[in-house]
Order: structure tokens, then sequence, then C-alpha cells
């Protein structure tokens, strides 16, 4: 039997915020499985007047034209109220209330969602959604404690505390009483949200599950994760097990890297931080064996992610890259398999800044074509050695394989370009590509460094000329070139150009401001030469 907490695709990190001298948790926007628009079977009780003058005020509402689409909810309920069931007209009337809350409009929203808990308190797919509702219409008017009693009565009411929507309620719950430092209340809401919408809110459940995980990796409290996510079948199963190892380690991994915010610059705190890693490390050690039965590259790659991207301890690090090596090189994979892990090791390695472990094993690739393109990464962008990194890729490009040729080549010419500021050479290199337009806005780009203004302009007519739908571009490209020159007629004649010939492009509108800041009144409009 699996984990309770089965569903780990996707999961998100806990992040915290420090106010007060307390841990907050981020209050991210909600996203339920909740829709608005009115339920198929219902749909299909309305006549066809009613389903018309439903579907004009659904469409305004799903527009954002909630201003809009106030009057046409009114208009389906004066006309039709004595013909409605409850249930119908109790969504009628919510719905006015959204349509109003979006429009700024929330204390008419308040008055409607408390209409509908008055008169239709039974109707509870319309009840609950008013209830929170009206508990958010309190918040965003900065009546805290109106919303939180809100969020509390639908939590408490047998009924309402099972619609999607009370996930979001007990979160907000949670995150109230946490930031007012009662972590028992805070967990305890948390663990609700997860156990009661795991399935039908997972977003809200999941979320709420890592911000207890968070709390309990932070105070080294391991028995408590597995207790409260594992029952008596799986605490000993080895997937379940793995699997809840794997997402504590991305959540620790990522926590200890700073999202957390507990640890400061201090003695103190650094120590405090310090016990908490190694509490972890050893928890997440004795995890091992619940990795072995599906092969323990899966446990080498979070615990080498850990030492790589958030726990600088070379020598630990060191002994496990040993064993990851051995690991590879005699596990029962395809020889891509195994190379793609030696790759992926290398760049980890990489990351953490150990230029030499990961050159080293850029020698256990077999491809020299792939060892030498990420040779050259390595040395230029994250050793900042970009002449080198150049002279790699012209090694790259001897080798008899014109795919690698030809991306060494270009890789080389922006090298030139970018870094180096070698850009005769870039040139060369881009005319020998030949692959317009793109080596062309690279060439004129390389004229213009290299103050050869005249070359870069006649590049850039050339692209206009022959690639149309890069014209507007080229062409705002070269004016921008004239405005930075100081030749301002020139350039308000390609603006002009731009406006006249191009008026739905983007540039146009960046044109339009161009012409209005040297004083040039357009009118939203295409001008004439002066």
């Amino acid at each position: 039997m699996a984990l309770r907490s089965h569903i780990f695709a996707g999961c998100c990190v806990a992040l915290f915020l420090v106010g007060s001298g307390v841990l907050m948790p981020r209050m991210a926007a909600a996203a339920t499985p909740w829709k608005w628009e009115l339920p198929a079977d219902h749909f299909k009780r309305l006549s066809p007047f009613q389903r018309s003058q439903y579907q004009k005020a659904a469409r305004l509402h799903g527009a954002k034209d909630y201003k809009g689409a106030v009057p046409q909810w009114e208009k389906f309920r004066l006309e039709f109220e004595s013909e409605l069931d409850d249930d119908i007209l109790a969504y009628i009337t919510f719905m006015k209330g959204y349509s109003q809350q979006y429009a700024q409009n929330r204390h008419s929203a308040v008055k409607l969602y408390t209409e509908v808990l008055d008169f239709f308190p039974e109707t509870v797919w319309v009840a609950a959604p008013a209830l929170y509702y009206r508990g958010i219409c309190h918040f965003e008017n900065g009546d805290d404690r109106k919303g939180y009693t809100d969020m509390k009565t639908m939590v408490a009411h047998e009924d309402y505390r099972h619609h999607v929507l009370a996930a979001g309620a007990l979160v907000r719950l949670a995150d109230n009483h946490w930031r007012n430092t009662e972590i028992g209340s805070a967990i305890k809401y948390w663990k609700q949200t997860y156990d009661d919408f795991l399935k039908t809110n997972t977003k809200e459940a999941e979320k709420a599950r890592d911000h207890v995980l968070s709390y309990y990796i932070r105070e080294q409290k391991y028995d408590s994760i597995v207790d409260w996510l594992t029952n008596a079948e799986s605490r000993l199963a080895a997937p379940a097990r793995a699997e809840l190892a794997r997402h504590v380690c991305y959540l620790a991994r990522n926590g200890f890297r700073g999202t957390w915010g507990k640890y400061s610059d201090s003695r103190a705190s650094k120590r405090e931080k310090e016990e908490d890693v190694q509490a972890f490390l050893v928890w997440f050690r004795h995890q091992r064996p619940f990795f072995e039965s599906s092969g323990l590259w899966a446990y080498y790659d979070q615990i080498l992610q850990f030492y790589c991207s958030t726990w600088a301890d070379k020598k630990a690090r060191d002994v496990l890259v040993d064993e990851a090596v051995k690991y590879i090189k005699h596990a029962a994979w395809e020889e891509d398999v195994r190379q793609s892990k030696y790759l992926w090791l290398s760049d980890r390695l990489r990351d953490a800044r150990d230029f030499l472990s990961a050159r080293a094993l850029l020698g256990l690739i077999k491809d020299r074509h792939v060892a030498l393109w990420k040779d050259h990464e390595l040395t230029g962008r994250y050793e900042g050695k970009w002449k080198e990194a150049a002279a790699t890729l012209e090694i790259l490009e001897t080798m008899a394989d014109e795919k690698w040729t030809q991306r060494a080549k270009q890789a080389r010419a922006d090298i030139y370009r970018l870094e180096l500021g070698r850009y005769e050479a870039a040139i060369k290199l881009y005319q020998e590509l030949s692959a317009p337009p793109g080596t062309l806005w690279s060439i004129q780009e390389c004229y213009r460094k290299w103050g050869k203004s005249k070359q870069a302009h006649a590049t850039l007519v050339e692209i206009a000329g022959m690639f149309p739908p890069y014209a507007p571009r080229a062409v705002y490209t070269e004016a921008e070139y004239y405005r930075a020159d100081g030749e301002s007629k020139k350039a308000v004649s390609l603006y002009r150009q731009i406006l006249k010939q191009w008026p739905r492009a983007s540039e146009a509108s960046r044109a339009h401001q161009r012409l209005e800041a040297f004083g040039i009144a357009t009118g939203g409009g295409v001008v004439e030469e002066d």
C-alpha cells in the first residue's frame, strides 16, 4: 500500500518570509478545481429563454466584463424569479455578488453573499462558495476579523467543510495561526487540509503538506513525518518510503539553501543551521535501504544534489561521488543511460564549482563531440575562460561531423561577439555559417560594436529587404542607431516609415513613443514628413 501522500508530482517548495520576527508562509493565489459556471445538470433544467439570458451574463463575466455582467444577472433574476427553483435562484444571486466582487464593489457583494446564506443555507454547492467569498471580501476590505470568522465558520460547518473551497479557508486559518506563533494550531489546520483535500483540491493539499514537512525538518522531527504520512502497511514499504525520502530531501535542499529564512549570519544561527542540516543528513542516510530495491541511483541523485547545491562539505561529497561513479559503472543500464549519468554528475559538480572533478568526469564520456562541447561550456560560462573555450570549439570544428561543426562554429562566433570583442573574426564565422536572418542580425551587431555604422545600417537594410516579417524590427533598430548617434532627422524619418508601413507591428507603438519624445504629435496615427 502506498503512502497516504502518494501524489508527489509537481511538488512546490514551501516559501517563507521573515515578518515581525516570525517565520511567515507566503500566501499564494489559491488555484482550486472549483468553477463558477452553472453545472450542466442544472443548465439542462433551464428553458431556452433562460439559457439565452444565462449565457449572456456568463459570457460577460467570463470575458472579465464584470460591471457589464452585474445587470445581466439582475435581469435574469427579475425576469425569471417566479419560475426558478431555489437552487438556481441562489446561484444567480451568488453570481451577481461574484461579479460585483470582481468589479470592486465588495460591499454590495457581501450583501448578496449574505442573502444567499440567509435564504438558501442548505443549498451547499452555492452557499459554501458564498461564505468563502464573503470572507475574501472582508479580507480585501481590510476587515480581517470578519474574514477569519467566515473561514472558521466554513471549516466547522458539517456540510460546508467538505466543499473544495474549504481547503483555502483552512490554509488561510493555518497561515494566520503561524503568523501569531500558534504553531500547534497552524500544523493542525495544514494537516487537515492535506488529509481532507488531497484528492479534491490537490494543489492546496500539497502546499499545506509541504508547510508541515518544512516545519518538521527544521525542528528535526523526522519521526513525526513518518508517523503522519505512513500507516502500518506503508511504514516498511520500500517504494513508498523512498518516495517520501526523495520529497523530504527536495524540501530540505531548497529550504536550507535559503527559502526558510530561519537562519541569520550570526554564529549561533550558523551553528543551529549546521545542526539541523546534519540531523537531516543522518536521517536521509538511514533511508538508503528503502532505495535499494529499485536501484540506488535515486538515492545518489538526491544526496548529491544536496551536497552540490546546498551544503558545501567537499570531503563527504567526494566520498559519495566515488561511490556514485562505481555504481554507474556497474549498473545494468544501456550504455547511453550510463553516459547520461556521467554527464549529470559532471554538471552537478560544475554547479558546485568543483571544476576539476567535473572535468575529470568528462574523460568518461565516450562521444568526444559531447565531451568537448561540455568542456567548452565549463571553461567559458562557468570558469570565465572564454579564450580557452573558443580554442576547444576550434578542435570540435575539425572533427568530421557537419552538425557539430556548425554548432561549434556558431558558439565560437557568439563568444567572439559577446565576450572577446573580436568582431572581425565573428563576422567571418557568421558569413561562413550563412544562416540568415539570424546570422545577419549578429553581423549587424558586430559592425555596430566595431564602430562600423555604415556597414551596420547596410546589413539592416538587407534584412528588411530580404525578410519582410523582420522588416519593422530592422527599420526600428536602424532608427535607434541614428537616434543614439544624434542623427535625429534620419531617426524620425524611419519612425514615421514604421507607422506608415507597419501600423500593427509591435515596433509601431515604440516608434510612436519616440516621435512624441521628439515633440512630434502623431495623434495615434500616421504622420507625414514635414
